[in-house]
């Protein structure tokens, strides 16, 4: 990498790492929130799930305008109003609609961060460089979502609203980061796209929709484990907010390892088929899930949790980030990736209420085994983009994708 990518990329990683922190915040809050104001998991789930509900529509309008208005413009303005709606919410007054409509409009702006992104960093590099690249943005949102845990769990002792004061603080400091150091590429940022064609092709391209089916499954075990996993703990196994909080964190900081070793063993060991790796992690991660809600050995159930979060990002950077750089064009790249996380997200959407559902009215079992559905869900669809690979044969398969969607 020259001096300009490794600029680009750190600055477009920083960047989406803090959008994490106006995000991730709401699951350590929860238990605060619900002491206080005696507000049912189910409720709060129905905040959560607007939210990705939002989000999820927010990433089909925001790669359109990314593609379309620049990139740069796009995270700026979402990142500004994400802020505004985390300065307002410790203000909310325990209303369960009114934090239902402020946290879904923080779905729609959040949404403004990620395809934005992805569409920058794919301009600086070519396509020898863009797996190792995604590899390295792809960790931004694992270790964004970690250290949004840590500062979260650290302020939470002094009331669950400083775990939204905090990152307002930092996050005001990042968009003048920004605005000041961000750079797209001048040959990317002259070309527009015609709506009409990119939304053509791409719904006509069946591996994008394969792709967005499989993040479906991969967010339902995500955000299952992002929005409840400290609530679990505090719950099931006694542990004050913090404890939970740290405990928890082992999810995330395994999944980064998982993000950065899956491009790894499909470049050395599966010869650059990253579908097959992704469906084998999902299987693991069904497993694994089923074992984890069954053990009651702390130890054991560390070393499964590290597993959970390996398998769950390895394949989810895989989705997110690595296929829209390698489908897309200087033109559509933010286009294809909003599409595949819109559809994903949906997923999120889901498990935020029905896993709080579930909790609520059979206990903690039943989220597991739904999410356990999740990696089922997304190993089958990884599988059949692997399919669909193998008969076309990577040089023609990557040659008839750019034909469609260039």
């Amino acid at each position: 990498m020259n001096k300009t990518q490794i600029k680009v990329l750190s600055v477009s990683w920083i960047t989406y790492a803090v959008f994490y922190f106006l995000r991730v915040n709401f699951s350590i809050a929860i238990p605060g929130i619900i002491a206080e104001f005696e507000i049912t998991k189910t409720a709060l789930g129905l905040g959560a799930s607007t939210f990705f509900a939002m989000y999820a529509i927010g990433q089909f309008v925001s790669g359109q305008l990314a593609d379309n208005i620049g990139p740069k413009k796009v995270v700026a303005i979402g990142l500004v109003f994400s802020i505004i709606i985390n300065a307002v919410i410790p203000f909310w007054g325990g209303i369960v609609l009114l934090v239902t409509v402020l946290w879904g409009l923080n779905g729609i702006f959040q949404s403004m961060g990620w395809s934005p992104n992805v569409k920058i960093a794919s301009a600086w590099f070519p396509i020898n460089q863009k797996g190792r690249a995604s590899g390295i943005l792809g960790t931004s949102y694992i270790v964004g979502g970690a250290l949004s845990w840590v500062l979260a769990g650290f302020l939470a002792q002094w009331g669950w609203r400083f775990v939204f004061y905090g990152p307002v603080i930092i996050a005001l400091v990042v968009v003048v980061f920004w605005l000041i150091f961000c750079k797209e590429n001048p040959e990317a940022a002259k070309e527009k796209t015609n709506l009409k064609e990119t939304v053509f092709a791409v719904l006509n391209n069946r591996r994008i929709w394969l792709a967005g089916f499989g993040l479906f499954g991969l967010n339902i075990v995500r955000y299952g484990f992002l929005t409840w996993a400290p609530t679990y703990f505090f719950e099931v196994q006694q542990a004050d907010i913090t404890l939970a909080t740290f405990k928890a964190l082992v999810f995330p900081i395994a999944g980064a390892f998982g993000a950065i070793i899956t491009g790894w063993l499909s470049d050395s060991l599966f010869k650059h088929n990253r579908t097959l790796v992704g469906f084998i992690l999902c299987i693991l991660l069904a497993v694994s899930l089923v074992i984890f809600i069954n053990t009651t050995n702390w130890i054991i159930g560390l070393i499964l949790l590290s597993i959970i979060g390996f398998c769950t990002f390895g394949p989810h950077m895989m989705l997110v980030t690595e296929l829209p750089m390698i489908l897309g064009s200087s033109k559509n790249t933010a286009s294809i990736c909003g599409f595949i996380d819109g559809i994903g997200y949906i997923g999120a959407a889901l498990t935020g209420i029905l896993s709080g559902f579930l909790a609520d009215s059979f206990g903690w079992d039943f989220p597991f085994y739904f999410w356990v559905l999740g990696a089922v869900i997304a190993g089958i669809f990884i599988l059949l983009s692997h399919q669909k690979q193998a008969k076309l044969g990577a040089l023609e398969y990557r040659r008839k994708i750019h034909a469609r969607v260039d």
